[in-house]
C-alpha cells in the first residue's frame, strides 16, 4: 500500500524578527497531525491513528473536516513526535501511566518527492531508547536551526527538565528544571518557545535556561490529556487543539501577548491530536531571512574498476524552500569517502570525483562509501550516502559467498535501486541475506564483488533463496555486466519464482570479451510479499565448479595464490595468500 505523507518545510535562518507580510495575520492555516484517538473508538483505538490534516473556517462554531493522509496502527507519538528533515520521528512509550513498567521505542518514517511514506530499516524502526519519552505534546522545533527541544520526566515524574534532544543519535542533555506541568510546547520563528500548563496557563519559557514567565491565562481548563499546539510560522499565530477538562477536543487560537485562547472549531468525534505541525510557510518577506538550508544532493553512486573508484552525485536542486536565499558564492558540496576503517573529507564544485586505488593505499577487497552534502556557504543540507562497493581488487573465478559473517556481506555492492530505504541487509544472528518487505514493488540489487572473466568462456551462476512461507512466492531476475549500471547489463535468468525453502537456481552465461564483471541479483517481487531470505551464491567456470576441482599440479604452482576466502587472486594481489597449501604474506 503507497503510504502517503506530507513533505517537511523548516530550518530557515532568520535575521531578526520581522514584520508579517500584508494578509499573512489573517490567513487560515492546513495543519497537520498524528490522531491517536477519537471516542467513537474508544475500544478499538488503533484502527484510524495515523496522520490527518484539517483547515479551520471563519465560523468557530463549525466542525472540522478532517482528511486522512496516512493510516498506522504503529503511529502514535506519546513520546513526543516531530516532521523535520523530511522525515516524521517520534518516541512510543508502552505503559506511560505506569513509570516502573514503562517502555519507549523510537520510529522513523522518511517522506519521498511525491509525499510518500516509508518506514526506515531496523536501525531506525522500534529501537528501545531509555529517558527519551518527552511529555507527548512537549518536543518542538526551533524552525531557525532545526534543533530540537522537549520536557522530560525525572526523579519518576517529580521533576521535570527543559532539554535538548537529538534523534540522529538517540540521545538528551538536559538545560534546566521547569516548575510547571507542561501539556503544550511551542517556538516561533524569532525563537521565542511557549508552554500551556495543566491549570490552562500560558508560560514563556527561556531556551537557555528553563526559566519561566507567566503570560497569561488561556481561559480553558484543559483536561490531564495529550494534546498538541504549534505556531504558524507564516503568521504567527499559536493554534491549540486542546482536549477540555470536560472531555472536548477544541481547536483553539492562542494569543501571545495575553494568553486568552479564542475558539475557532471543534473536533467532530473529540478527536485527539499529537505532533501538530503545519507544513506550509509561504508568505514570509525574503528579504528578512538569512541564507536557507538547500536541498540535498540525490542518487550518490560508488562505482569503481581495479585501478580506480567514481563518486558521482545529482546536484542539489538549489534552495531547499520556495524564494530561499543563496550565498552569493553559490553551492558546494563536502565528501566524506570511506574505505575500511579510514575516511577522507574533502570539498567539491563538481558532482563527480575520481581517486586512484593506490592514491588511496587499498591492497585488498576493501569495502567503500560515502556520504555527500550540499553546502550554503555554512548551511549544510541533509545527508545523502552512496550505495557501498568492494574495491581493491577484482577477484578469480571460482567465487563462493556463504555469507559467513559481516566481512562476506561486504564484499557486495548493493544498490537500493527504487530508493525506499529497504534494501538487503546481513543478518548477522543467521549468518544470511535477506530482503524485508517494504511498501514498494521491489527493485533492489545484490552483486557480486568484480570477477575476472573470460570473454568465449562459458561460467555458472548459481545461487540458494527461500521465501518467508509457500504462500508468498518471491520473484529474482538475475545479469551481469561490467559497472553498477544495472541498466546495461545483461539478462541471463528473468523472473525466477522461489516458491520453497532453500530453492537452488543454475544458470549458464557467456561473456562476449574478457573483462571484469559484477553478477548480481534483482529481486522484483510485489510489495504484497513477506522476506526473500538468500543463503549463498557463487560463480564458476562450467568446467569446474570448486577449488577442488582444480588438479594438484594446478594447485601447487608457484603461480596459483589463494585468499583466505579461498579464492584465486591475481598478480597485484598483496595481503595473506595461500601459496602450495601455506600462508603467506605477499607485499
Amino acid at each position: 500500500m503507497k503510504k502517503t505523507i506530507f513533505l517537511l518545510l523548516m530550518g530557515w535562518v532568520l535575521f531578526s524578527p520581522s514584520a508579517y507580510a500584508d494578509g499573512e495575520k489573517d490567513k487560515l492555516p492546513e495543519i497537520w497531525g498524528n490522531l491517536i484517538y477519537e471516542s467513537e473508538i474508544a475500544n478499538n483505538p488503533d484502527v484510524l491513528r495515523g496522520i490527518y490534516r484539517f483547515t479551520p473556517t471563519e465560523n468557530s462554531a463549525d466542525t472540522l473536516k478532517l482528511d486522512t493522509i496516512y493510516v498506522s496502527t504503529m503511529m502514535e507519538a506519546n513520546g513526543g513526535g516531530v516532521f523535520r528533515n523530511g522525515k516524521f520521528q517520534f518516541v512510543n512509550e508502552i505503559d506511560p501511566g505506569d513509570l516502573y513498567s514503562s517502555q519507549q521505542a523510537f520510529y522513523e518514517c522518511s517522506i519521498n518527492e511525491n509525499n510518500e511514506v516509508h518506514w526506515l530499516p531496523e536501525d531506525r524502526y522500534g529501537v528501545t531508547v531509555e529517558s527519551l519519552a518527552a511529555y507527548s505534546g512537549c518536543l518542538t522545533m526551533d524552525p531557525r536551526t532545526g534543533k530540537l527541544y522537549g520536557i522530560y520526566p525525572e526523579d519518576y515524574g517529580y521533576s521535570n527538565y527543559l532539554s535538548t534532544v537529538d534523534f540522529d543519535v538517540l540521545s538528551r542533555e538536559n538545560i534546566g528544571e521547569v516548575n510547571q506541568y507542561y501539556l503544550t510546547l511551542s517556538i516561533n520563528r524569532q525563537g521565542e518557545m511557549y508552554g500551556i500548563d495543566d491549570y490552562g496557563d500560558l508560560y514563556k519559557i527561556d531556551m537557555n535556561s528553563g526559566n519561566e514567565t507567566l503570560v497569561g491565562a488561556t481561559g480553558v481548563v484543559p483536561g490531564n490529556y495529550y494534546q498538541s499546539a504549534t505556531f504558524d510560522q507564516t503568521t504567527g499565530k499559536l493554534w491549540w487543539a486542546a482536549r477540555t477538562e470536560s472531555e472536548r477536543s477544541v481547536l483553539y487560537e492562542v494569543n501571545t501577548s495575553t494568553g486568552e485562547a479564542t475558539q475557532k472549531a471543534v473536533f467532530p468525534w473529540d478527536e485527539r491530536f499529537l505532533a501538530l505541525y503545519i507544513p506550509d510557510s509561504l508568505g514570509i518577506d525574503s528579504t528578512k531571512i538569512g541564507l536557507d538550508k538547500p536541498a540535498a544532493p540525490t542518487k550518490a553512486t560508488l562505482d569503481g574498476n581495479a585501478e580506480e573508484i567514481v563518486l558521482k552525485w545529482n546536484a542539489s536542486k538549489g534552495a531547499l524552500h520556495k524564494d530561499g536565499k543563496i550565498s552569493d558564492k553559490g553551492l558546494t558540496y563536502h565528501v566524506t569517502l570511506h574505505y575500511g576503517d579510514e575516511s577522507l573529507n574533502f570539498d567539491a564544485q563538481d558532482t563527480t570525483k575520481v581517486f586512484a586505488i593506490d592514491d588511496l593505499d587499498i591492497a585488498e577487497l576493501t569495502k567503500c562509501y560515502f556520504e555527500v552534502v550540499t553546502m550554503n556557504d555554512s548551511v549544510a543540507s541533509d545527508t545523502t550516502t552512496s550505495n557501498s562497493f568492494a574495491a581493491g581488487q577484482v577477484l578469480e573465478v571460482p567465487y563462493n559467498n556463504e555469507f559467513k559473517s559481516s566481512e562476506d556481506f561486504d564484499q557486495l555492492t548493493i544498490l537500493d535501486n527504487n530508493g525506499d530505504g529497504r534494501t538487503w541487509q546481513f543478518v548477522e544472528d543467521y549468518n544470511t541475506v535477506i530482503y524485508k518487505y517494504a511498501d514498494e514493488d521491489a527493485d533492489d540489487w545484490i552483486l557480486t564483488p568484480m570477477l575476472n572473466l573470460k570473454g568465449g568462456q562459458k561460467y555458472i551462476f548459481k545461487f540458494q533463496a527461500s521465501p518467508q512461507g509457500s504462500e508468498y512466492p518471491e520473484t529474482l531476475n538475475a545479469a551481469f555486466g561490467k559497472t553498477i549500471d544495472v541498466e546495461s547489463y545483461t539478462t541471463i535468468l528473468e523472473k525466477a519464482v522461489v516458491a520453497t525453502k532453500d530453492s537452488v537456481f543454475e544458470v549458464t552465461f557467456t561473456p562476449d570479451a574478457d573483462g571484469a564483471y559484477h553478477v548480481g541479483l534483482q529481486i522484483v517481487s510485489p510489495s504484497t510479499q513477506l522476506n526473500c531470505i538468500l543463503d549463498n551464491i557463487s560463480v564458476t567456470t562450467a568446467e569446474a565448479t570448486n577449488i577442488k576441482d582444480i588438479s594438484k599440479k594446478s594447485a601447487l604452482s608457484e603461480d596459483v595464490e589463494y585468499n583466505l576466502l579461498g579464492q584465486r587472486t591475481n598478480s597485484s594481489y598483496r595481503g595473506v595468500v595461500i601459496r602450495k597449501g601455506k600462508k603467506v604474506i605477499k607485499k
